[in-house]
């Protein structure tokens, strides 16, 4: 969600965006075929950045949302995941871990953090939220983007974390085998499971409306 409307990710069909304003009655503003291959879309002022698994990494000016325009591809590999924070792009690229972008000149690596099944990212006050599909949830210190280190990790309930939503000291964790896990994490270097709950079959994404 930006302001009123609503970026999807949609895979071959690219990125879709909707006005959302009247939430009983969405309306499909625009269609960008080029950001095909969309897993994940991450909108952070006039851009949107599309993790587009094998073709890498999207940017799209979508300044007008109704006229979404592609500006440039960057191949990291396969990328399932981007957030933006601090003018630093976040992208899980899977087989190697999440590489440190500097926003204003994507050709600039910055920092790497290393991990081979890297699913899901979320970055708040230079503290990185990683799901990762073997090894659960790992709280990550990229202060340093060049020296990101580990603060703490925690196992998932069903074992293979997918994707991750932050809301005032707590992650929302959905397991692809089935669960959606609470995380007290007020203490990054101190993760505390709250509680987990079963779903009806692979729990694939979490967000968290606030209203």
């Amino acid at each position: 969600m930006s302001n009123d409307h609503l970026y999807v990710a949609d895979w071959t069909n690219g990125l879709l965006v909707y006005d959302v304003s009247d939430p009983f009655s969405p309306a499909l503003l625009a269609r960008l075929e080029e950001a095909d291959w969309a897993e994940k879309v991450h909108v952070s002022g006039n851009y949107a950045y599309v993790a587009c698994y094998n073709v890498g990494l999207k940017v799209v000016d979508v300044s007008n949302p109704a006229n979404p325009v592609f500006l440039e591809r960057v191949n990291f590999g396969t990328v399932r995941s981007v957030f933006v924070s601090d003018e630093r792009i976040y992208a899980v690229v899977y087989g190697e871990g999440v590489s440190i972008i500097d926003a204003n000149d994507l050709s600039q690596i910055l920092g790497t953090y290393e991990s081979q099944t890297p699913y899901d990212v979320i970055v708040s006050d230079s503290v990185l939220y990683l799901a990762d599909y073997a090894f659960g949830v790992q709280t990550i210190d990229v202060s340093d983007p060049g020296n990101p280190f580990v603060l703490d990790h925690i196992p998932t309930s069903g074992g293979k974390a997918q994707s991750l939503w932050l809301y005032e000291g707590f992650l929302y964790i959905a397991d692809f085998n089935g669960y959606l896990t609470v995380v007290d994490v007020s203490d990054p270097s101190h993760m505390n499971e709250v509680f987990n709950v079963l779903t009806q079959g692979s729990a694939n994404a979490v967000s968290l409306l606030v209203q």
